[in-house]
């Protein structure tokens, strides 16, 4: 039924504006109601008289809801001010300096934790190697024919069930560790004949059979969960610095460097200048509804938390000055001072959670639909990576800084 009645108006206004822009002024005017019928008894009777006999106030409902749709019609461009303050472009200078130091600490620290998983990955022996060197001593313990060392199985068994419980829990194995578990397990092995086959003897047939399933568990689990562990660790560290910050850029704000991850997203990748030839390719993906839909989804849950957040922190703010001033009920103060607050921090984190998931729509529909743009510039299609970026640069000089370079068109066949 919803959606029905949503299909309808999207027909006469536009469902862009209806969810993005006309339901958060609905939900502020709502909200600054409730606040008001708090405050206000003159407020509250006049509330509670209109619910009593709905019927009566149809008409001023209606004209109470065609204001509000002027207001949001009449705002409307305000949105794109009030992302560019949130990004920080329109930010003061002063209150922009001192922010930005916490998102250098915070990107300071991811590069260097990446630095350390990727020593980490560095310094784990690569499973062959530690397989093909654990064979050599197993070959050296099998001519000995015998148990020589019952200790060293102990000890090979003590370490490896460390390792063991690290991969149970998902934690990393530091080189350290791994490297001490090897070393007793080698020992073990050159020390020791692992092939119960060879024994008569139920004690010796069973220290054999233990020998052999940590050697087994070694290189069969532990060997290859180690290295693979410490490189998904060291990936993790890299998509987190590049999913949060840009390559070069850094913004005062998280919004900010949110957009700069994805602008750098594009240019280290393909050389692509996002903010120039966005537009652009919204137009040629037209055609492949499906994923034009998704973009203008993606895109209007943003600015709706965007506009809701503004229009939270804007109540917040003015029910406070009133307040300090003016203030009548408890129960308001309450309201304003209490709530206000921790509702305009969860639009916030809203608001970060849809620019996320704005910005991974955006990367995939680049990945894949990247050539149709420049198919529809009438450039020639790029053969590998490095000839991609050259194709891109040369469009960006010649679109962006009117360059005098002669390019070469190709056109569709007739």
């Amino acid at each position: 039924m919803f959606g029905q009645v949503l299909d309808k108006l999207d027909t006469y206004f536009g469902r862009a504006f209806l969810l993005a822009r006309y339901v958060p002024w609905l939900l502020f005017a709502a909200a600054n109601l409730v606040l008001a019928c708090l405050e206000f008894p003159a407020v509250r009777a006049f509330a509670a008289q209109a619910y009593a006999a709905p019927a009566g106030r149809i008409f001023d409902l209606v004209i109470a809801m065609l204001a509000i749709w002027v207001i949001a019609y009449a705002t409307s461009p305000l949105a794109q001010f009030v992302t560019r303050f949130l990004e920080g472009a329109t930010m003061w200078k002063w209150v922009a300096h001192l922010t930005i130091v916490t998102h250098a600490l915070r990107r300071d620290a991811l590069e260097n934790a990446y630095r350390r998983d990727f020593a980490l990955s560095a310094a784990v022996p690569k499973s062959g190697a530690v397989i093909e060197a654990l064979q050599d001593d197993r070959a050296v313990g099998a001519r000995h024919r015998k148990i020589g060392n019952r200790r060293a199985i102990d000890a090979a068994e003590k370490d490896i069930a460390r390792l063991r419980t690290e991969r149970w829990f998902n934690r990393v194995i530091s080189p350290e560790r791994f490297d001490s578990a090897r070393r007793t397990l080698s020992r073990a092995l050159q020390e020791n004949c692992a092939d119960a086959g060879l024994f008569l003897e139920a004690a010796d047939k069973q220290q054999a059979s233990r020998l052999h399933d940590l050697h087994e568990e070694m290189v069969r689990r532990l060997a290859p969960y180690a290295l693979d562990r410490a490189e998904q660790i060291e990936e993790q560290a890299l998509a987190e610095r590049e999913r949060l910050f840009g390559e070069r850029e850094l913004a005062p704000t998280r919004l900010g460097n949110d957009a700069a991850a994805l602008r750098s997203y594009c240019l280290t990748r393909y050389g692509i200048e996002f903010d120039f030839f966005w537009p652009r390719f919204l137009l040629v993906v037209q055609k492949d509804t499906k994923l034009s839909d998704s973009l203008a989804m993606a895109k209007i849950q943003l600015d709706f938390s965007i506009l809701t957040l503004t229009l939270t922190v804007a109540t917040v703010f003015a029910w406070s000055v009133f307040l300090l001033f003016d203030g009548r009920s408890l129960w308001t103060a309450l309201a304003v001072i209490g709530l206000g607050p921790v509702v305009a921090y969860g639009w916030l984190g809203i608001v970060h959670a849809s620019y996320a998931g704005f910005a991974e729509t955006v990367r995939s529909a680049i990945d894949l639909h990247r050539f149709e743009l420049l198919a529809a510039l009438r450039h020639p299609l790029p053969a590998s990576t490095d000839d991609e970026k050259d194709a891109w640069a040369a469009v960006s000089r010649l679109s962006i800084l009117n360059s005098k370079t002669n390019v070469v068109f190709q056109h569709p066949a007739p």
